[in-house]
């Protein structure tokens, strides 16, 4: 009867196909991570409801730091029928706040980085009779908001933003607007509520990186990098207490909590 040769797996044929088999798995892994981030992020088309039509935004690519592709979005708007009345495919990536009826438009927001912080470029209204992207004159080119610190009133008439002006010292100028977008004006209203103190998975990256060398916490001013990392600002420091009125809690702030004794201050639009 024939048999079959039987095959001894030693020591020294083992170890190294063991070492080999994980050197292979790393790079394997590493492969799949550079794939991951060099591919485009796709997201679920957000639909808006306005009077007549329905917006629809389809953001194909989500930017990332440094670089030179900042997205494609394309912005649909249907009409009850669902007659596409307006297309475009624009490169930026574009948010939409909701719709204004006092404007009767869409109020839209575009993403944009200056230095570490991802922000908001510009705003833009989006109307439904004669549609098209109208950039708000008075924000446009002149601000930056820090894109945690938005804060749109219940009916939209009004967007309350931590932001600066372009030209202003990019760490310690940032203070409270709020942009009507009936009127397309923006209003200083004074010091801007401190950052939202950090979790504990932003304060293990705040390590990670550079923090500061003076005796600030690191996120005693709005802007800086870690301030992206995406704690929005909450809505008990900042809200529209009334459809018009704003309301701002102020108090001794740092990067770990929220100071117990509040100032209240409030502003009638």
């Amino acid at each position: 009867m024939f048999k079959f040769p039987c095959l001894f797996l030693t020591k020294s044929i083992v170890e190294p196909t063991k070492a080999l088999m994980k050197n292979i798995c790393s790079l394997l892994v590493i492969f799949l991570a550079l794939v991951a981030s060099s591919s485009p992020s796709f997201s679920t088309p957000e639909h808006y409801l306005g009077e007549r039509t329905t917006l629809v935004i389809d953001a194909i690519f989500i930017p990332r730091h440094d670089s030179d592709d900042w997205g494609h979005t394309t912005i649909s708007l249907l009409s009850k029928n669902k007659t596409v009345c307006f297309k475009r495919k624009l490169n930026d990536n574009y948010s939409c706040l909701g719709y204004s009826r006092t404007r009767h438009a869409f109020i839209l927001q575009t993403l944009g980085e200056a230095g570490a912080s991802l922000g908001v470029d510009a705003f833009e209204y989006l109307p439904e009779e004669k549609p098209a992207i109208i950039y708000s004159k008075s924000y446009t080119h002149r601000y930056f908001a820090d894109r945690n610190a938005i804060i749109p009133s219940p009916d939209l008439r009004f967007i309350a933003f931590v932001g600066r002006q372009i030209e202003s010292s990019y760490n310690h100028d940032w203070h409270l607007y709020v942009l009507d977008t009936k009127l397309d004006t923006i209003r200083f209203l004074g010091k801007a509520p401190d950052p939202p103190p950090f979790s504990k998975e932003e304060l293990e990256a705040a390590k990670a990186r550079i923090i500061p060398k003076s005796s600030e916490s690191p996120n005693t001013f709005w802007g800086w990098g870690l301030d992206s990392t995406g704690s929005k600002l909450e809505s008990n420091i900042c809200q529209f207490a009334s459809p018009h009125v704003m309301k701002v809690s102020y108090g001794r702030d740092t990067f770990m909590h929220r100071s117990k004794n509040r100032l209240i201050r409030k502003w009638d639009l």
